[in-house]
């Protein structure tokens, strides 16, 4: 129904049975939660600035900063943040404040050092403890990333300008360049990697700012990268997830998303397997396999996805929604596919699903609208079940997997998706390729796809009073009694099918009907051969 509809597209579809705590903001949470005294502090485009337990989401304090709430760092023993409206707030770990100060100007980004460092709309500040502000690099009218700060260098995009400044004073070297802007500079090892709105991704010296190598995405590089061992992850507008060599850029694998890739990677352990946990703008946080790019898991959220944090075994991360979630890595089952809000209607639909565990001994159960757990075969970690919706309700449907490991089963709630079964929705019609002609008492053979040629799986073919199972897309009949006679295809989901086939007396096969036999075999091979390519 029209209200079935309407209210599906109102709910989303959590991979509940992993849910830690989840905590709501009054709006967007965009920065990646930093840990501050056993607590994560996280700003949010709501204006303030929250502190929250790890273990249970429960607010410590709340600060009002106003504007949008910048990624916040540590400073000596107290929290630093800057905001969009020109203020850079400091608190220590009971959310008492140690300084408030108006910049003057909006404000990029922040890091630490022996000072504060600022980028804003008036170029490069620092500020001490006591509030005192310098100006290091005077700027204006132009976009800037967060600066990186190490032992030695400020680094810092600044427009068309990538900006090393040694010791606070001197000008190292700088880079004219593309534009450069929320993807900020990441050093390791004596070497930047940053993103850019060209649609690369770029290697420079520290020393000397010299390129050393640039990656070409299909979109704005808005990223900021992760680094483990000589692998490099980051994310670009095009929606894909990219790992690379850091010694010479070249690609190692891609994963594609559905829209932006703006988050910073965080890697980390699922169910005992390496990952790269990273959020996408298409609402979901996705765990991809390290190693081979191959997503494993993903968590569909009702925001998009920003930059996740591991604690513990747990991956914690704030969303555009306003809602800054825990997700434990231990084990995890989710429902891959249909998407969460999918519509169904009369055909049988293959669910797919990933089910993990660090504890050994794992099993993976499903079911439907809370009927009774059918236990699913997990293979290197997928399961698969075929949903026959005609036996559900024309209204909202959840379905559910759960996990038992070694170490115990999930509770209450459950990993879900909601659908709607929609009787608008039009049955599927079978296309058949058979003879016209066949000869009694021989074997032949009969082609069944659906409207847009692909085989039919599981259809049953009733011809001459007998029954037949036509599991591949394609089955084998004989004819018994001579005369024209009807084959009827039938399948949950599609409309029935009748053809007419004459059966001959043994002896009056036809050269017509040897013609007949060899086009059915080379549509046969043709449907294998499409099949083993996909």
């Amino acid at each position: 129904t029209l209200s079935a509809l309407f209210l599906s597209f109102l709910l989303f579809s959590l991979s509940f049975s992993t849910v830690l705590w989840v905590f709501s903001a009054d709006g967007p949470v965009t920065t990646k939660p930093l840990l501050m005294s056993g607590n994560f502090v996280v700003g949010s485009q709501d204006g303030y600035l929250y502190s929250v337990n790890p273990t249970n989401g429960k607010v410590m304090w709340a600060k009002k900063i106003g504007g949008y709430v910048k990624q916040p760092v540590l400073f000596s023993d107290v929290v630093v943040a800057g905001s969009s409206n020109g203020h850079l707030v400091a608190y220590n770990k009971k959310g008492e404040e140690k300084f408030n100060i108006d910049l003057g100007a909006y404000v990029y980004g922040v890091a630490s050092g022996t000072r504060i460092y600022a980028t804003t709309n008036r170029g490069l500040l620092a500020i001490d403890k006591g509030g005192n502000i310098e100006i290091l690099y005077n700027l204006s009218n132009v976009t800037m990333t967060a600066p990186t700060v190490n032992d030695k260098y400020i680094i810092f995009g600044a427009g068309k300008k990538l900006i090393a400044m040694k010791n606070e004073k001197q000008i190292e070297w700088v880079v004219n360049g593309p534009d450069f802007w929320k993807s900020n500079p990441v050093v390791d090892f004596g070497v930047i990697y940053i993103g850019a709105l060209d649609n690369r991704f770029y290697s420079y010296d520290l020393s000397d700012g010299y390129p050393r190598w640039s990656f070409e995405t299909r979109g704005w590089v808005m990223s900021t990268s992760s680094i483990e061992g000589e692998l490099i992850y980051f994310g670009s507008n095009d929606g894909n997830v990219y790992a690379l060599d850091s010694n010479s850029g070249d690609l190692k694998w891609k994963y594609q998303t559905k829209q932006a890739v703006q988050s910073t990677p965080a890697l980390g352990t699922l169910g005992g397997t390496q990952v790269v946990f990273v959020g996408s703008n298409d609402n979901n946080l996705y765990a991809i396999d390290a190693e081979s790019g191959q997503m494993i898991w993903k968590y569909p959220a009702k925001g998009w996805v920003h930059d996740p944090v591991i604690y513990g075994k747990s991956v914690v991360f704030g969303t555009h929604d306003g809602k800054i979630s825990a997700i434990s890595t231990e084990r995890a089952c989710t429902i891959d596919y249909p998407e969460p809000e999918s519509i169904i209607g009369y055909r049988e639909v293959l669910v797919k699903g990933s089910a993990f565990s660090e504890y050994g001994a794992l099993q993976a159960f499903f079911r439907i609208n809370e009927g009774e757990w059918q236990k699913l075969e997990v293979v290197d970690g997928k399961w698969t079940y075929v949903l026959d919706p005609n036996s559900l309700p024309f209204d909202l449907n959840t379905m559910d997997c759960k996990i038992r490991d070694a170490a115990g089963e999930d509770k209450l709630p459950y990993s879900g998706v909601t659908l709607v079964r929609s009787a608008d929705a039009t049955k599927g019609k079978f296309k058949v390729v058979f003879p016209s002609a066949v000869q009694e008492g021989k074997s032949f053979e009969i082609v069944v796809q659906d409207e847009n040629g692909e085989p039919v799986l599981n259809f049953n073919a009733i011809f001459q009073d007998k029954t037949y199972s036509g599991s591949t897309g394609s089955v084998n009949l004989t004819g018994t009694k001579t005369g024209v006679s009807k084959l009827i295809l039938q399948k949950s989901g599609f409309d029935d099918s009748e053809v007419t086939i004459d059966v001959k007396p043994a002896g009056e096969i036809s050269i017509f009907l040897l013609g007949g036999f060899a086009v059915i075999g080379l549509i046969v091979v043709f449907v294998v051969v499409r099949k083993m390519r996909k």
